[in-house]
């Protein structure tokens, strides 16, 4: 089993609100990238090629950086920033999690679960 777990200091989200997060396979993997760094800080970027290199060895549809990066800043990072799991930086272009426990333990589920 993988152990996602950031920290003692969690963010408190509702049950509904961490199933619509992680309904989607995209916003599933920025947030199983942003677990596993406990670096802080994510820059776009490297979300961009973690996401089409996980897409790439699980051959579902391969989409443009630049497409993936409008698709990111438009819907899923402000749908995460909304729910308090994540703050962006719109000026140094990167995303930082807030540990966030009912979201953690649905993406060890889903990550040891269910791929």
């Amino acid at each position: 089993m993988v152990d996602l777990t950031m920290n003692v200091n969690t963010q408190t989200v509702t049950t509904e609100v961490a199933l619509e997060l992680v309904t989607d396979q995209c916003r599933q993997q920025i947030l199983h990238h942003l677990i596993e760094n406990e670096d802080g800080a994510v820059d776009i970027d490297e979300l961009v090629d973690r996401i089409n290199s996980a897409n790439v060895r699980t051959e579902r549809p391969h989409r443009s950086p630049s497409h993936l990066k409008m698709t990111l800043y438009h819907a899923h990072l402000p749908k995460l920033a909304e729910a308090g799991v994540i703050d962006y930086d719109a000026q140094s272009d990167t995303v930082r999690y807030h540990a966030t426990t009912r979201v953690e333990k649905l993406i060890a589920f889903i990550t040891d679960e269910l791929r």
